[in-house]
């Protein structure tokens, strides 16, 4: 599960890339879409990878600007998204059936989330006048 902040700039996901690569072609960038579950609204942007390794991929995304082909969107709202990475030959290709694409990499879930608190934290006194004898 990927979490991301909506109208924010700066921000990072971690995701395994290079797991399929032994079974597809050579690629050269990331496309990456989300599609809003309510809504089936798609984003297509240019991913920016910051590490790629095998390991895990480091994406840098802001959702505060529309610029697909530097790795950011405009999102304003929160809500629940799928997202898919496909491995392509083009760095700027937005359309997932385009002759550049080598195929799917990784699906998964995105939560767009605020950082609100949505409970009060409780303040607790614990009093220090009792004695307790055994």
């Amino acid at each position: 599960m990927v979490t991301l902040l909506p109208d924010t700039a700066g921000q990072s996901i971690y995701l395994t890339l290079k797991e399929k690569n032994k079974y597809m072609d050579a690629y050269t960038d990331f496309l990456v879409v989300f599609k809003n579950m309510m809504s089936n609204e798609s984003y297509y942007f240019i991913g920016n990878p910051a590490t790629d390794n095998e390991r895990y991929t480091k994406l840098n995304i802001g959702t505060n600007v529309d610029d697909a082909l530097n790795g950011d969107i405009k999102i304003v709202a929160t809500g629940q998204f799928w997202y898919t990475v496909y491995g392509q030959n083009s760095a700027t290709n937005l359309d997932p059936d385009d002759a550049s694409v080598v195929g799917v990499l990784e699906i998964g879930i995105l939560h767009v989330l605020t950082e609100e608190d949505y409970f009060d934290n409780p303040n607790i006194t614990i009093p220090n006048n009792i004695i307790y004898y055994e």
